[in-house]
């Protein structure tokens, strides 16, 4: 996955437009859920990084979501369109 970025970045640069805009990805879900573990394992394996979010950190850093505390999220900074 890593690899695909130069590949992104070197056909922005031969087209001479922009083809990648970084936008970060929150994926939130019940804490210790099984899908929630699959994909911290996935990024894990995959050597991305990533954060792991509370509630009330995803609640304070994205405003627009009220989150139950019985919630967590993933945040991975590089995931762009």
């Amino acid at each position: 996955m890593r690899a695909a970025y130069s590949l992104w970045f070197a056909l922005e640069k031969e087209a001479k437009e922009t083809l990648y805009i970084k936008t970060g990805e929150l994926d939130f879900g019940l804490i210790n859920s099984p899908s929630m573990q699959e994909v911290a394992n996935s990024m894990t394996q995959e050597n991305i990084p990533y954060q792991t979010l509370t509630a009330t950190e995803i609640n304070k850093r994205f405003p627009q979501f009220n989150i139950p505390e019985t919630m967590e999220g993933l945040y991975q900074e590089d995931t762009g369109i």
